[in-house]
């Protein structure tokens, strides 16, 4: 069943291209969290360290979640196309409802959390509700977790100077590219401005651009010294 999928109008080498580039997207995201669990092993302080933590576990749980998908994409059967839908797509969601987490807990408190808990309650509809019911939530949990954590960091961006406001604008910059990735290809393949092949290439180019500049921007932020 290798590469057999709902993709089966990518021919080849277009099929193997997006396979390998999910696959670096993949390695990417353990690769950052394996420097950041080094970096970890380096910080003394404890709050940095749990801080630290919740950026690895991001990047774990979305890479997790990526090769899930990735499965379900190109090489499952049929007969898995729900559930592992269903297991990817929550693990990528959970990917971002820790990293959502992590910044009500360490940077902006303000929101009691009420962002992250919004992102748990999205992962429980897409794993046990119908379809029609987990799928946009699958889609507004996304929008959530990444959209509002995005105006937490413009308004640091607007009330820090230096290093802060440096890293957050790295941060802000990730956030847009992990956006658009999410939605930017299936929009501009809707609207007829890629084919399937591009607007899969478009997703995990932005994907991987996002994840690199936002996990930069967390690595480096005074918090995690």
């Amino acid at each position: 069943m290798l590469l057999i999928s709902d993709y089966d109008d990518i021919i080849e080498p277009g099929r193997t291209l997006i396979v390998g580039s999910f696959l670096v997207l993949i390695i990417g995201a353990f690769l950052i969290a394996i420097l950041t669990l080094v970096k970890r092993g380096k910080t003394e302080v404890k709050a940095s360290r749990a801080y630290l933590l919740g950026i690895s576990l991001f990047a774990t749980v979305f890479g997790f979640g990526r090769l899930v998908l990735l499965y379900h994409d190109y090489a499952a059967p049929d007969v898995l196309d729900d559930l592992l839908y269903r297991v990817g797509a929550g693990l990528s969601l959970a990917g971002f409802t820790i990293l959502t987490f992590t910044i009500e807990t360490f940077i902006f408190t303000r929101t009691k959390k009420v962002i992250s808990i919004i992102g748990v309650i999205c992962i429980l509809l897409l794993a046990f509700a119908p379809k029609d019911i987990g799928t946009p939530a699958f889609v507004g949990g996304n929008i959530i977790v990444t959209v509002l954590p995005f105006f937490i960091y413009i308004y640091i961006a607007r009330i820090s100077t230096g290093i802060v406001r440096k890293q957050a604008a790295f941060i802000i910059l990730g956030m847009i590219m992990l956006f658009i990735s999410l939605l930017g290809g299936a929009v501009l393949y809707t609207m007829g401005f890629l084919d399937r092949l591009w607007s899969q290439l478009f997703g995990i180019i932005f994907s991987l651009a996002g994840l690199i500049l936002l996990s930069y921007g967390f690595v480096k932020s005074p918090t995690a010294a």
